[in-house]
């Protein structure tokens, strides 16, 4: 994402978004230091909590539509809270790589070229819900 703070959408400068909240302030300082210049956001629990009430909401209609069930999650993806604090923000977005976590044929896993999600990221994510959520999205350039 780039803003060159004026909310024009200009592009002159990178964001860089932190939704985590362990350690928050010392890597924001951190990344003030280290990246002069550079817009550093962090996400507040009242954020992260709309976030996550929004995409239950997402999930609940995803089942209403015959999209689910639904896996049991902790923790929205990045992926999911950066497109969550952008599309508040930005008149247009355009996502790339993300995509469905295909269960058939050979796949990738996008990080490591693993053939299947790690135990620890099924555990804390639901990739179908947030694929469904991001599938009416038009395509780039649509």
């Amino acid at each position: 994402p780039r803003s060159d703070g004026s909310g024009s959408g200009s592009g002159q400068h990178p964001e860089i978004v932190m939704w985590f909240p362990a350690k928050q302030a010392e890597i924001a300082a951190a990344c003030k230091r280290r990246f002069k210049g550079v817009k550093v956001t962090t996400l507040g629990q009242p954020q992260t909590k709309k976030m996550v009430a929004l995409m239950n909401q997402i999930r609940h209609d995803g089942v209403r539509l015959g999209f689910g069930p639904f896996e049991n999650w902790l923790q929205l993806t990045s992926g999911a809270h950066a497109i969550l604090h952008f599309a508040k923000q930005c008149e247009s977005i355009s996502m790339y790589g993300f995509s469905a976590w295909k269960t058939d044929g050979p796949v990738l896993d996008q990080f490591t070229g693993r053939r299947s999600k790690v135990h620890s990221g099924q555990l804390f994510h639901d990739w179908k819900a947030e694929s469904v959520a991001w599938g009416p999205l038009p395509p780039p350039g649509g």
